[in-house]
């Protein structure tokens, strides 16, 4: 009886979760991009990164070479690591990490974001006594800010060319 009231309950609340309209980041319509061709123009990491993520999402092309609807172009990408915080005996507790991309963006040819930046910061708690694991972590929050930042340059770009088609 118990098991029962209990799988009706899980039901109820996944009844109710799916009625209010939830969905995940990036499935239904308001993940769909507002371009179906575009190609990314730049070197260094952040540029394999875009080309690697727009190669496997749905209903987009990325094109080599050649004319493109949307071109994407990474102009500069930056990574910083700043002492955040001291503790008592004047050795540093953690440390910010810093990610800015710098990209510009046409659509049809005509520019839609000039000279655009998206910024991530993260706080990484650092201990001497674990060099390691502070290094793998480290390499982690990087990896994970670089992976916020493309999805924010997808969206912002989006967002413009929505904005250019009204």
């Amino acid at each position: 009886m118990r098991a029962n009231m209990r799988i009706l309950i899980a039901l109820f609340f996944c009844l109710a979760l799916v009625a209010c309209g939830f969905h995940l980041r990036g499935a239904g319509e308001s993940g769909k991009l507002a371009f179906t061709q575009v190609a990314v123009e730049g070197e260094g990491v952040a540029a394999k990164k875009l080309r690697d993520y727009l190669a496997s999402y749905k209903g987009v092309q990325l094109v080599g070479q050649g004319p493109s609807e949307t071109v994407i172009r990474v102009l500069n990408e930056r990574y910083s690591k700043d002492v955040y915080s001291l503790n008592n005996s004047g050795r540093v507790a953690e440390y910010r990490l810093n990610y800015r991309l710098t990209f510009a963006a046409t659509y049809k040819g005509e520019p839609v974001l000039e000279d655009a930046a998206v910024t991530a910061a993260r706080t990484l708690s650092w201990n001497e006594n674990t060099l390691l694991s502070n290094e793998s972590e480290e390499a982690t929050l990087v990896r994970d800010m670089q992976q916020d930042v493309l999805q924010l340059v997808l969206r912002r770009v989006s967002a413009a060319i929505n904005k250019a088609k009204q």
